[in-house]
């Protein structure tokens, strides 16, 4: 029989976060992997890294922006866009 590890590998997946309405990096924005406690947090330039299974899915999240969800799949990099929760966009 052979081990389940060898069906279910995990992978690294990269990219970036970013304000959907004038496009500048998001640092600080949670990306855990839904329903687990694998996650991690963009850099200063938005962009993240981390292990993830083919069947995953990123959640996408941060004060003051609308979260977002991301299937994995096959893709290893993924680019996100937030946008602003508030009707004024000046104050996110």
């Amino acid at each position: 029989m052979l081990p389940l590890s060898i069906f279910a590998q995990d992978r690294i997946v990269t990219g970036t976060v970013v304000n959907a309405t004038d496009k500048p990096p998001l640092p600080g924005v949670n990306v855990p992997v839904k329903g687990t406690t694998n996650g991690t947090v963009t850099d200063a330039e938005g962009r993240y890294q981390i292990s993830v299974a083919e069947n995953s899915t990123l959640v996408f999240s941060m004060v003051g922006q609308k979260s977002t969800e991301q299937q994995v799949g096959s893709l290893l990099h993924i680019y996100a866009r937030l946008a602003c929760r508030h009707v004024d966009s000046e104050s996110c």
